[in-house]
């Protein structure tokens, strides 16, 4: 594919960013997402789409700098579509990509964990995830085997065991946490209290020394960027590399909580496709919500 430079500069780029991210975590400003997201992708891609249509491209990937990395690239806008609509999407730190072996599909094995309305929250003034049972349960209809920690039961010396005792190819997380450029702003909350990058480091860290199976996917769900920080995101790109996992799937603002019960079900409905990729899986999730969502609900918004 042809290389294409800008003449954009990084002050437009994230004056832009600053107002879509804004109207993005505001569940009825679609108008203004569509005409920020449009202007960014009349930026980022628009040069490139006779390349990206010619070569019949499935899937997209992104390396991201500054303020990008806390957008979802699905919300681009071409004026008719969302680029969501069009390709799968993934992002990655750098250029040296890795080389992921997924699991059959067929043994999906998977470590829930998650709270909806923890000591902690109330500490860190947060509010209840209701249907985070919901969301456990649904997705434990879907894969092979699961092994859940719930409420009370999710604590980081009970996750560690659980990671120590059995082979995981899914570690899947929904409570609070919050992604920043400062590791000491970057954690995840279990019942009692914060889990730290440094402690998620070698929670997960252990399954690799033991020769484990690979964990194919680390799932944060419910998180957030931290608010005013341009470079957040790479809090949780550190909780990607540093873990071991070989992809990560994660939330970058405190969105609706049972849409994204509904999304994860979803989700590992379509990951049970070998024909799906995990990108393709969750693109297929999103477009589900994005065609059927308007009926009863809102969920067919960017938000």
């Amino acid at each position: 594919m042809c290389i294409r430079d800008s003449n954009v500069s990084a002050n437009q780029v994230n004056a832009v960013v600053k107002n879509l991210r804004q109207n993005l975590s505001t569940p009825l400003r679609e108008l203004e997402v569509k005409k920020d997201s449009q202007k960014l992708y009349e930026w980022m891609l628009k040069p490139l789409k006779s390349d990206l249509e010619k070569n019949s491209l499935e899937t997209l990937v992104f390396i991201l700098d500054s303020s990008l990395q806390n957008l979802p690239m699905a919300v681009l806008y071409d004026g008719k579509n969302y680029l969501i609509e069009n390709y799968a999407i993934a992002v990655v730190p750098s250029l040296q990509l890795l080389n992921p072996h997924p699991a059959p599909r067929e043994r999906i094995t998977a470590l829930l964990a998650g709270a909806s309305n923890a000591p902690s929250f109330r500490r860190e003034n947060l509010n209840p995830l209701p249907n985070v049972q919901e969301e456990i349960a649904g997705i434990g209809q879907q894969v092979k085997q699961e092994n859940t920690l719930l409420e009370e039961n999710f604590s980081q010396i009970n996750l560690q065991q659980q990671i120590n005792d059995n082979p995981f190819s899914i570690v899947h997380i929904a409570s609070h946490g919050k992604f920043s450029s400062n590791p000491e702003q970057t954690y995840i909350l279990d019942w009692n209290k914060r889990i730290g990058i440094e402690d998620l480091e070698n929670l997960l860290q252990v399954h690799q020394a033991q020769n484990l199976q690979p964990i194919e996917l680390l799932i944060l769900s419910a998180c957030e960027t931290a608010s005013g920080d341009r470079r957040a995101a790479l809090g949780l790109a550190g909780i990607s590399i540093r873990s071991g996992a070989e992809s990560t799937l994660a939330t970058l603002w405190q969105v609706n909580d049972k849409s994204t019960a509904q999304l994860m079900i979803e989700f590992y409905r379509n990951l049970q496709n070998p024909k799906y990729s995990k990108a393709e899986a969750l693109r297929q999730a999103q477009l589900k919500f994005l065609r059927e969502g308007g009926t009863e609900t809102d969920f067919n918004r960017a938000y």
